[in-house]
């Protein structure tokens, strides 16, 4: 009966954890340790920008969240529908 709602709420805080920017950002002094998009965002501001390379690690950041999403997207939409039907 809770799987969908534990479910959505455990893939929307993965989504918010590896979105996250600002928190890394003020923490973090060690480059190493930095989260993907503080060290793209720094990687931008610090060195000479080629697009394609930009695009291509956004792109990869992303297949976490799409392979999560894809995972638990049963128990996502019967969660956010509020049933136990939920959306077909």
């Amino acid at each position: 009966m809770s799987k969908p709602a534990i479910a959505t709420v455990g893939v929307l805080s993965f989504i918010s954890s590896w979105n996250d920017y600002i928190w890394p950002l003020m923490v973090l002094t060690d480059r190493s340790k930095f989260s993907m998009q503080v060290a793209i965002t720094t990687i931008n501001t610090t060195q000479p920008v080629y697009i394609n390379q930009v695009m291509a690690v956004l792109t990869i950041s992303t297949i976490p969240l799409i392979i999560v999403y894809i995972v638990a997207q049963k128990y996502i939409l019967q969660g956010l529908g509020g049933s136990g039907t939920g959306i077909k």
